[in-house]
């Protein structure tokens, strides 16, 4: 019972982490941007159907891994370093750490997304945490755009606090760049927050 139980709980991380890798192949060297906007599509999913804000975290931490694990493996490429007096061993052991390390750094980033986004707006409607929806409609329509509208914003907020740090080398908008001209000329006028407002918009109403 536990092994089959352990597969099946794999088999859920399976989604996430093809979502980060598909996303991971959106920059330089494959630079397939159009999967940007559906590379999201299974971590919204496992959100919006999430039973905790410890599994939600671990969905968004393992999609951040792919997608920061892999758009972030060039920087690999400083190995090796004998030619500064490191050590072969060593050289590789400093790049391994480099490379965990921003990894690491940007997943949380989506850990915390994910979390923070179960934890506003539960599974369930009736017990989102900000608040009954009282419109004249149905809730089962206005709930699914509420969770959009605030992952969205949610998203943007984090993405704009880390880009205070030092470490802010794979924003959503770093995806675009620099086949998709269109969304690129946006960028120039109202600043990357929109390029990545708008693939995470798009990746949640799919």
């Amino acid at each position: 019972m536990k092994i089959s139980k352990l597969l099946w709980q794999a088999y859920f991380l399976l989604w996430p982490l093809t979502g980060g890798i598909l996303m991971g192949l959106t920059p330089s060297p494959v630079e397939a941007w159009p999967l940007a906007w559906v590379a999201l599509v299974p971590l919204w999913f496992l959100v919006a159907r999430g039973e905790s804000v410890r599994q939600c975290a671990l969905y968004g931490l393992v999609w951040g891994i792919g997608y920061h694990g892999l758009a972030l493996f060039w920087i690999t490429g400083i190995h090796p370093m004998t030619w500064m007096g490191v050590p072969w061993l060593a050289s590789l052991a400093i790049a391994i750490f480099c490379w965990a390390f921003i990894t690491l750094w940007g997943a949380v980033l989506v850990a915390i997304w994910a979390a923070c986004l179960f934890w506003l707006v539960p599974s369930h409607p009736l017990e989102t945490r900000v608040g009954r929806v009282r419109f004249g409609m149905n809730r089962s329509k206005i709930y699914p755009w509420l969770r959009v509208l605030l992952g969205t914003a949610l998203w943007c907020g984090l993405e704009a606090l880390w880009s205070g740090g030092s470490l802010w080398w794979t924003s959503l908008s770093y995806t675009q760049s620099p086949h998709n001209l269109p969304i690129l000329h946006l960028g120039q006028l109202s600043g990357p927050s929109t390029v990545v407002a708008l693939i995470v918009a798009v990746n949640g109403l799919i």
